[in-house]
Formats: structure tokens, C-alpha cells, sequence
């Protein structure tokens, strides 16, 4: 199979490496570039002791999913992050699992919560939080996957799992609360190219 050819429907990038000072071809950038999975859309700094941070402007029509990522900063103890879509404060449903790194397993269910309530944590030696959401601008239930609550300290735990926000609205924004306060960091977000 000829992975330059254009009926293939996967493309396949090979690794290249760059040297100084040597012309670089227009079709090399324009393949690295266009078979980029993750485009950055925007970022947003988090203040000082703020028990919440709204994201505005961070869903387009641009791109149907997103991955959103705080893993920066730290709070003033150990507590959950929530995350909600801008303007619902209701429908959301998950279901977590973890496990304590010493040992021991739980799960965490949410049914018609105000938040997906269980989506990071911060703590004093950071905060962790790694999002997937799938189309929360289009006008359809946004589905949500949770693959970075990490809790970071010694006797901490890791969790992931998903649910989805049961309000089929078109959503441009988010909120991420922690009642235990943030501090620095930067929310990154990002969305998957369709093409």
C-alpha cells in the first residue's frame, strides 16, 4: 500500500528532522501543519485564590470536540474541581472510578448534578484536570470523557470516567470551581481538527 496515495483515507506523517539554514518546502509545512490532531483555540489564566474561572469564547463551530487541560497552579487544599458548560446549572450525569495509590477503590456517581462534579482536584502541590467534551457547541446532549483527575500528592488517588450533560443547547463556554481556592496555572483549550 502506497501511504502517499490519495485514495488511502489515513494519512501517515513520517518523522522528519529539521536542519538550520536549509530551505524548507511549502508541502512539508502544509502536511505537518493540516494533520495536526489538536488545534490551540485559546487559553486562560487563573488568578489568585479565585474559587472559580469562566472560559468564554471557547467553543466555535470551528471543531465539533475539545480537550481542555489545567494541570498548572495549586489550591489552598485538596478539593474537587467541578466543571459546567456556561448558563446550566443542571443535567449533568457521570459515573468515575478511581483508586488510592496505597490501595482501595471507589466510584462516584452523579445523576442530574448541577456540575460534572468530579472532573479535576487541586491540592497544595498542584492542580490536575484533563477534559474531553464532544459537541458541546452544536445543539446536541455534549458528551464529556474525564481522563485527568490526578491526584498528585503521595497519598492521593487517580480517577477517570465520563457522563454527559443531558441539554441538548449550544454551549460556547465553561466554569471550573474549587472551593478549596486556585492559584496560577493556565486552562488550556484545545479542539480536534475535523479534517
Amino acid at each position: 500500500m502506497d501511504p502517499t496515495s490519495s485514495s488511502n483515507k489515513e494519512t501517515i506523517i513520517a518523522i522528519k528532522t529539521f536542519v538550520d539554514a536549509v530551505s524548507l518546502p511549502a508541502t512539508d509545512i502544509n502536511t505537518y501543519l493540516t494533520n495536526s490532531g489538536l488545534v490551540y483555540v485559546k487559553q486562560q489564566t487563573v488568578g489568585t485564590s479565585v474559587t472559580s474561572v469562566s472560559v468564554t469564547s471557547a467553543f466555535s463551530a470551528d471543531y465539533d470536540n475539545y480537550r481542555v487541560i489545567y494541570s498548572s497552579g495549586v489550591a489552598g487544599s485538596a478539593a474537587s474541581m467541578t466543571f459546567a458548560l456556561t448558563g446550566s446549572a443542571t443535567g449533568y450525569y457521570a459515573a468515575v472510578d478511581g483508586c488510592s495509590y496505597t490501595g482501595g477503590t471507589s466510584s462516584i456517581n452523579e445523576a442530574n448534578n448541577s456540575s460534572f462534579s468530579f472532573a479535576g482536584i487541586g491540592t497544595p502541590e498542584g492542580n490536575s484536570l484533563d477534559v474531553t467534551l464532544y459537541n458541546p457547541f452544536i445543539a446536541y446532549r455534549t458528551g464529556l470523557q474525564i481522563s485527568g483527575r490526578v491526584d498528585i500528592r503521595g497519598g492521593g488517588s487517580a480517577y477517570c470516567g465520563g457522563g454527559f450533560h443531558n441539554v441538548a443547547s449550544s454551549f460556547s463556554g465553561f466554569t471550573i470551581t474549587c472551593s478549596a481556592g486556585l492559584t496560577g496555572g493556565i486552562i488550556y483549550v484545545y479542539g480536534f481538527r475535523k479534517a
